[in-house]
């Protein structure tokens, strides 16, 4: 049972114009809250084929993830809050973070309609022991921030269990890359103890910024 107290916190986040909906996963029913992003409000201003906008736009979704990365109340509260199906920001109250996974469908973007679950198994299984939350996630993307400080043994961990997916066909290609950029991006110097077949720069971009970032193109 949803409290006024909950719904009143979400409308403080999300606005006045927020939507409500229901839906079934893992056969329990929950109720989610969702409104559009800033970002997306800028988009649907833009111009097409202005650079000016579109390089705004890119901008003011950075900035949306950042604040959602940084709200803490909702997280307290025991809240889902992320950004990013329908370019929206979502709130759920109870919904944990891992079966959010399922619910934006993951990893299915150009891939096949269950290749969620093996992110959600990837997820589950690298990051044993580790608390974190969802920024992002929807079916092309997902961005973690860990909770709990993430040592060096389990940026290395991470790293090797993509690695070893990437080897083995799976659709990690982009993934991988895409921390690759951030990391370089970033100036960060390579984690000399990580799996040499990466060459250490994606542990170090998980450890130094806290988060994991999966792409799938």
């Amino acid at each position: 049972m949803i409290t006024v107290n909950e719904e009143e916190l979400i409308r403080s986040k999300l606005g006045p114009d927020m939507k409500k909906m229901s839906f079934r996963l893992k056969d329990a029913d929950w109720v989610a809250w969702y409104a559009p992003a800033p970002s997306e409000l800028l988009r649907s201003q833009m111009q097409i084929g202005d650079r000016k906008s579109i390089s705004a736009y890119h901008d003011a979704r950075e900035a949306d993830a950042k604040a959602v990365a940084a709200e803490t109340t909702l997280r307290a509260a025991n809240i889902r809050f992320f950004l990013g199906m329908s370019g929206a920001l979502w709130a759920i109250p109870g919904l944990p973070a891992l079966d959010v996974i399922e619910l934006a469908r993951v990893g299915t973007h150009n891939g096949a309609p269950d290749a969620w679950r093996g992110v959600r198994d990837f997820i589950s299984s690298s990051l044993v022991g580790c608390d974190f939350d969802v920024v992002f996630a929807d079916e092309a993307g997902l961005d973690l921030r860990f909770i709990t400080v993430v040592s060096t043994d389990v940026a290395r961990r991470v790293d090797k269990a993509l690695l070893d997916r990437f080897e083995g066909g799976d659709r990690w290609h982009d993934s991988y890359t895409f921390m690759l950029d951030r990391a370089a991006d970033l100036h960060l110097p390579p984690d000399a103890g990580a799996d040499p077949r990466g060459g250490g720069q994606v542990s170090a971009f998980i450890m130094t910024t806290q988060s994991l970032r999966l792409w799938w193109d």
